[in-house]
Formats: C-alpha cells, sequence, structure tokens
C-alpha cells in the first residue's frame, strides 16, 4: 500500500489498523463488512475521481522516505539470513 502511495497510485483498503496508520484520506478506507454491490460502487467512484485520488495518493506517499524504508528492509534481509546460518 504504502509504495502505490509513494507512486501516486489511488489506494482503496479495507478499514482497520494499518490502513488506518497508513491512509489519511477516509476517501480510500472502505468497511470491513463491505459487500460486492459496495466494494463495485467504491471502485466505479474511484475511476470517476481519479484526478483527486490521485493527488491524494500523493500528498499521503510524502510521509514515507524510501531511503528509510530501503534500510528497513535491508536490516530484515540480514536478521533472516543470520538466523538461517
Amino acid at each position: 500500500m504504502a509504495e502505490s502511495l509513494v507512486l501516486g497510485t489511488p489506494v482503496l483498503a479495507t478499514e482497520n489498523a494499518g490502513s488506518n496508520e497508513i491512509i489519511n484520506s477516509r476517501k480510500c478506507l472502505l468497511k470491513h463488512d463491505i459487500s460486492f454491490v459496495e466494494l463495485s460502487n467504491s471502485i466505479s467512484n474511484a475511476l470517476e475521481n481519479k484526478t483527486e485520488l490521485t493527488e491524494i495518493a500523493f500528498e499521503t506517499g510524502k510521509n514515507f522516505d524510501i531511503n528509510k524504508t530501503l534500510i528497513e528492509y535491508d536490516l530484515v534481509f540480514k536478521e533472516a539470513s543470520q538466523s538461517n546460518e
């Protein structure tokens, strides 16, 4: 989700603790028990409002620092490789 936002790709996600921490716009969060019809309507609405959602995505993506993320990934991989030795 974070990678998509950094690239300015609009995201629709079900509302949960992780999504709430990442996405700062209610227009991008969907309730947990969403029906097929509601999901379809949300996707259609997102396509109709792509420009606005792209701006929201870019703004939200500014909260992420690619260098910090790369360092964190590197640490995860190093820890994983050390635990397999």
